[in-house]
C-alpha cells in the first residue's frame, strides 16, 4: 500500500504546471543549450514582483540577464512562472546540473563583477519578496532528459514525518525498480 501511495505520489510529479511566461521565454531561448550534467545541484531562486509592477519586473529581468552574460556568467539560467495554484504570482529562476563546487567559482564571479549592485539597480526596486533553495537531484530515483521541447513542468511537494524517511526510500526503491524494468520512457526528477 506505501509502494502504491508513493508510486502514485511520484506520478503526480506532473501535478504543479509551470511554463516560461511571454517575453521573458527569449531570456532562455537566448542562452546555449545546457551542457551535459556536471553534477546533481541545482540553485533556485523565487521571486515576486513588487504589487503592479510585473511589467517593470519582467523588463528588469532581461536588462540584468543581458549584463550577467556580458559579464560572464558562468551559470545558465532558465526563468519559470506558474500558470496553476494558489499563488501565481511569483517566477522562478534555475539552474542546474551543478557541483558544489561550481557555486564558489559562481560566488567568485559575483563578488568580481559587483553582480549584487547590479541586480539591486536593474531588477531589486521592482522585488517585494525573494526566496533561495539549493536542490539535489536523487538520481538513483530520477530518470530526467533534458530536452527544449519541454513546454510544461509539473511539481510536487512532499513533507516527511519525522522518522518516514527509511519506508519513503525503500518504497521509491521499489518503485524505480518497477519504472526501470518497463522502461518507463517519460522523465522525471526527485530532488531534496
Amino acid at each position: 500500500m506505501k509502494a502504491r501511495r508513493c508510486r502514485s505520489a511520484l506520478v503526480a510529479l506532473l501535478a504543479l504546471v509551470f511554463v516560461l511566461p511571454p517575453g521573458v521565454a527569449a531570456i532562455a531561448a537566448d542562452k546555449p543549450a545546457p551542457k551535459a550534467a556536471a553534477g546533481n545541484i541545482a540553485d533556485r531562486w523565487v521571486l515576486w514582483p513588487k504589487p503592479g509592477e510585473a511589467k517593470a519586473f519582467e523588463a528588469g529581468v532581461r536588462e540584468h540577464a543581458a549584463w550577467r552574460k556580458k559579464a560572464g556568467e558562468p551559470f545558465t539560467w532558465v526563468m519559470y512562472q506558474p500558470i496553476a495554484g494558489s499563488d501565481l504570482t511569483y517566477y522562478v529562476i534555475r539552474s542546474d546540473n551543478h557541483a558544489w563546487k561550481d557555486f564558489d567559482a559562481e560566488e567568485a564571479w559575483s563578488t568580481k563583477a559587483k553582480a549584487e549592485e547590479a541586480y539591486q539597480q536593474q531588477l531589486g526596486m521592482h522585488v517585494a519578496r525573494e526566496e533561495h533553495y539549493y536542490e539535489e537531484t536523487d538520481t538513483a530515483h530520477s530518470h530526467w532528459i533534458d530536452s527544449k521541447d519541454y513546454k510544461y513542468v509539473g511539481v510536487t511537494s512532499w513533507r516527511l514525518k519525522p522518522g518516514a524517511r527509511g519506508d519513503l526510500m525503500a518504497a521509491l526503491d521499489k518503485i524505480q525498480k518497477a519504472i526501470t524494468d518497463a522502461k518507463w520512457p517519460y522523465p522525471y526528477r526527485l530532488a531534496w
